[in-house]
């Protein structure tokens, strides 16, 4: 049975940070497969990064949302059980228990720290998808787990379909149609403790070693402190770091 990581990036501005996630998987766990996606032109400017980072990459023809591939990459992978994963995030300690979820569910995430979009409740949008009850949060796509199966392939393309319908409406972000996708599939569903996806932009209340960073900015400074203790304590953004939702030269979404 192959397992891996899987990462997908469409613009330059990006690489720098996918190379040191995939690096840090390389550390902590580098008995596991490194699959990158990319457009060929994005794979020819950055031929010299890639080695030592991914143990193969993929070069991906037309990409349907410019700033989303990985539709593509979930729908072409190649492993039987993958951790799907953003670019902006740092791996501190190894998570094969990861993988352990998926003998009793088809997928994991975390739920996201925040609970709707503004911009979407005010644009209709939760009354545009399919119809989920809102006491049912959105998860993060920024880090999937997931069994290579027809039914996760039929999910993906029905989060595509419903991401579509959200780009129709100017909202370019895919965490409500993965929600409406998600609860509408059969796939069974395991919530992941925030600490495998851990908000580095955000204040939260974690308890535990944190095992995942995301975001956008100075992870290996940010990890040098997240983890001081492993007791119930209350995180904020250290104003000296840098954070945020994209880095500073990425092209709007």
């Amino acid at each position: 049975m192959k397992k891996g990581v899987v990462y997908a990036c469409s613009h330059t501005d990006w690489m720098p940070e996918t190379v040191r996630s995939a690096l840090s998987f390389a550390k902590h766990m580098p008995d596991i497969e490194r699959h990158f996606f990319a457009p060929l032109a994005l794979l020819e400017r950055c031929r010299q990064d890639l080695p030592g980072a991914f143990t193969k990459v993929f070069s991906l023809g037309k990409i349907r949302h410019a700033h989303r591939p990985r539709f593509e990459s979930m729908l072409a992978v190649e492993l039987d059980r993958m951790i799907f994963i953003d670019g902006d995030t740092l791996l501190l300690a190894p998570v094969y228990e990861l993988f352990e979820i998926l003998e009793h569910f088809d997928i994991a995430a975390s739920i996201a720290p925040q609970l709707f979009n503004p911009l979407a409740m005010k644009s209709g949008l939760y009354d545009a998808l399919p119809k989920v009850s809102m006491a049912i949060p959105e998860w993060n796509g920024g880090l999937l787990v997931a069994k290579n199966t027809e039914q996760f392939r039929a999910f993906v393309k029905s989060w595509n379909a419903l991401f579509n319908q959200c780009l129709k409406r100017g909202y370019a972000l895919d965490q409500a149609s993965f929600r409406s996708a998600l609860a509408i599939s059969r796939l069974r569903v395991a919530t992941l403790a925030h600490n495998y996806n851990f908000r580095a932009h955000v204040q939260q209340i974690v308890r535990g070693q944190v095992r995942i960073l995301h975001a956008h900015g100075e992870l290996d400074e940010i990890a040098k402190t997240v983890n001081a203790t492993p007791v119930m304590r209350h995180y904020v953004p250290q104003e000296n770091l840098i954070h945020g939702y994209r880095p500073p030269k990425a092209p709007d979404l």
